[in-house]
Formats: structure tokens, C-alpha cells, sequence
């Protein structure tokens, strides 16, 4: 026992590749690597509801602006071996479902939380004449 390594238990397996399948481990998000994907998503999903008005060209564009220099450093917070050989190694697919993945492990439980701690905190008497 004492020289297994420990995995953790939120990591997941995903097959990835385009001629030879092959399985990467998919990492959750430290604490900072969550707030600093929050504020990528946040842009993006300003740009996704400030496009729905633009041609589809120019929307586009900015979305693949806004994804092209935040996909390696969204992978390379998930992953242990090089973004690079990844990336060569896997189509759009399959990053939508890691994407997706990083989604229901690191955000969809936590929002939940965070819904119910607001109503927890809701039926808390506040005495303000203090």
C-alpha cells in the first residue's frame, strides 16, 4: 500500500485521436485554475449573447478569437502530459466532451451548492439595529 500512488477519485478517463485511439486522464480544477476558467467563460459567454445579433462570419471570428489562446492553457489545467501532442491528437468532439466533463465535475455540483448556501443564508435573521 504504501507505495501505490494515490488517484484522485474526480479524475476521468477519455479516449481521445483521430487514427489511434488512446485514453488521456482528464484532472478537476484547482481553486485557481477554476477562477481563472470562470473569467474565460465569462468573456465567452458575453461574446456568445453579444453575437446573436452579428452576422454569422463575424460572430464566428470572435468566438474563435476568444478560443484559440485559451485552449491550451484550459487543457494544460486538466492534463499531465504536453498540450501540444493532445491537441494533434483529437478532434473537436472529443474537446467538446472534455469540456463538458470539466463542466459537470468542477462547476454543475458547485452552483448547486452555492444556490443552496444563498437559501441557507436567506433564512438567517439579519439584526441590523445593532
Amino acid at each position: 500500500m504504501s507505495g501505490e500512488k494515490k488517484l484522485n477519485p474526480r479524475s476521468v478517463d477519455v479516449t481521445i485521436g483521430i487514427r489511434a485511439p488512446r485514453k488521456i486522464k482528464i484532472y478537476p480544477l484547482s481553486v485557481a485554475d477554476e477562477l481563472e476558467l470562470t473569467d474565460i467563460i465569462k468573456v465567452a459567454v458575453t461574446t456568445f449573447y453579444e453575437g446573436q445579433n452579428k452576422e454569422n462570419a463575424v460572430f464566428i471570428g470572435e468566438l474563435v478569437d476568444l478560443v484559440k489562446p485559451n485552449i491550451k492553457k484550459i487543457l494544460g489545467m486538466l492534463v499531465e502530459e504536453p498540450v501540444e501532442d493532445i491537441l494533434a491528437d483529437m478532434t473537436l468532439d472529443q474537446l467538446v466532451d472534455i469540456l463538458e466533463i470539466v463542466y459537470k465535475n468542477n462547476f454543475e455540483e458547485l452552483i448547486k451548492k452555492g444556490r443552496n448556501l444563498f437559501k441557507m443564508l436567506e433564512q438567517v435573521p439579519l439584526d441590523l439595529e445593532r
